[in-house]
C-alpha cells in the first residue's frame, strides 16, 4: 500500500482554568493572552498603515480617492508573482495604474488562489492578478483574456521542474522510483499536474510508482521539506526554486517554458480601458518606484498563445480535484 501523506495543521487549544490550576499557569495564561492581544493590535495597524501609505490606493470595501475620474475599476489580487513579500510593491504598482489611467481603482486581496475566480464568475472584477489555473479555467469559459506577464528576476516565463536536493546520490527520474515526492495542491499546474503529466509521458502512475507522495499547501513548503531532507523530491517551478540559496537543489527534470501567471482582464471590458492599462503596465518603471530587493522587474504583453503548454498540464489536475 502506497501512502499518500496530507499536511493539515492542527489548532493550538488553550485550556481553560480548573479550580486544580496553579498560580504559574494562570499566570503563565495570562501572558500568553497578552501576547496574542499584542499580537492582533499590531497586525491591525501594520494592515492600517499599509493602507494609507500607498498613495491612495483602497484594498477591498473602502471607497476609490476622489482625485481620479469615472467609475472606479475593481482589480483583484489573488496571485502576487515573485511570492507574497512583494505584496507592498503590487500595490505600488496598482497606485501607478490608477494615476496613469486616471480612474479610480479598488483592490480586493484573496489570500485564496482558487477563490479568486469566483469574483471573476460573478461578474465583480475588472481584472487582476491570478493563478495559473485560475486564468485557465476562466479563459475557457471566455470570462477573462491575458494581457500582460510579470517580468521577474529578469524572466518572462518559468518551467516546471522535479528537484532533488544538490547533495542528493539521485540523478535521474528513474532514481526516484519508490522515493518520496512532494506537490503542492492537487490544483497546481506547475506545482502538481506537472508531474502527472511526466508520469504520462513515461507511462507510469505517480501513486504507485512513488513511495510517498506528500502533498502541502504551497511549492514553498515542498521545496522546504526537500531542502531539510524531509522528502527525496519535489516538484516546482523555477521561479519558487529562486527563493531559496543557489545550488540547493538540482533539477531531474524540466518542462517546457510557459509564461508567467498573467494579468487578466474581463472579456467585456472596453477596448480603450484595456489599451490604457496595458500602456500603465507596459510602462511601470519598477527599478524607479520599487525597493532594489524586489524581484519584479516590469511586463511584457502576451496571449493565450504563451500559455499553450499549462493548457496541457491543466489536463492532468487529477480527477476529482478540479473546480
Amino acid at each position: 500500500m502506497k501512502a499518500v501523506r496530507r499536511m493539515t495543521e492542527e489548532p493550538q487549544l488553550v485550556p481553560g482554568e480548573h479550580k486544580g490550576d496553579s498560580g504559574l499557569a494562570r499566570a503563565s495564561r495570562k501572558w500568553l493572552y497578552l501576547a496574542v492581544l499584542s499580537t492582533v493590535v499590531a497586525v491591525v495597524a501594520l494592515g492600517y498603515s499599509l493602507t494609507l501609505m500607498y498613495h491612495g490606493v483602497r484594498v477591498e470595501i473602502a471607497e476609490p480617492i476622489t482625485s481620479t475620474t469615472g467609475e472606479p475599476l475593481t482589480l483583484v489580487i489573488g496571485r502576487t508573482p515573485g511570492g507574497q513579500a512583494e505584496w507592498s510593491n503590487y500595490m505600488v504598482l496598482m497606485s501607478y495604474i490608477q494615476e496613469r489611467i486616471d480612474r479610480p481603482i479598488k483592490i480586493r486581496y484573496i489570500s485564496d488562489r482558487e477563490a479568486a475566480s469566483g469574483v471573476f464568475d460573478n461578474g465583480e472584477a475588472d481584472g487582476g492578478f491570478l493563478c495559473t489555473r485560475s486564468y485557465l479555467l476562466l479563459e475557457e469559459k471566455g470570462v477573462v483574456k491575458p494581457l500582460a506577464a510579470p517580468i521577474t528576476s529578469g524572466a518572462s516565463t518559468e518551467t516546471a521542474m522535479i528537484f532533488v536536493r544538490s547533495d542528493s546520490p539521485f540523478q535521474t527520474f528513474a532514481d526516484l522510483e519508490g522515493r518520496s515526492v512532494a506537490i503542492s495542491s492537487r490544483t497546481s499546474v506547475s506545482g502538481a499536474a506537472y508531474l502527472y503529466w511526466l508520469a504520462d509521458q513515461k507511462q507510469l502512475n505517480v501513486e504507485e510508482y512513488f513511495g510517498i507522495v506528500d502533498v502541502s499547501p504551497t511549492q514553498e513548503d515542498g521545496l522546504r521539506k526537500l531542502a531539510n531532507g524531509s522528502v527525496d523530491a519535489a516538484v516546482g517551478c523555477s521561479t519558487e526554486a529562486r527563493a531559496f540559496p543557489a545550488y540547493t537543489f538540482r533539477a531531474v527534470e524540466t518542462s517546457p517554458e510557459y509564461a508567467m501567471p498573467p494579468f487578466v482582464i474581463s472579456s467585456s471590458m472596453n477596448p480603450l480601458t484595456a489599451n490604457a492599462i496595458l500602456e500603465a503596465l507596459l510602462s511601470f518603471d519598477a527599478r524607479a518606484n520599487l525597493p532594489s530587493d524586489s524581484v519584479l522587474n516590469g511586463f511584457t504583453p502576451v496571449t493565450s498563445r504563451d500559455y499553450f503548454f499549462s493548457h496541457e498540464l491543466l489536463k492532468f489536475v487529477p480527477k476529482g480535484e478540479a473546480e
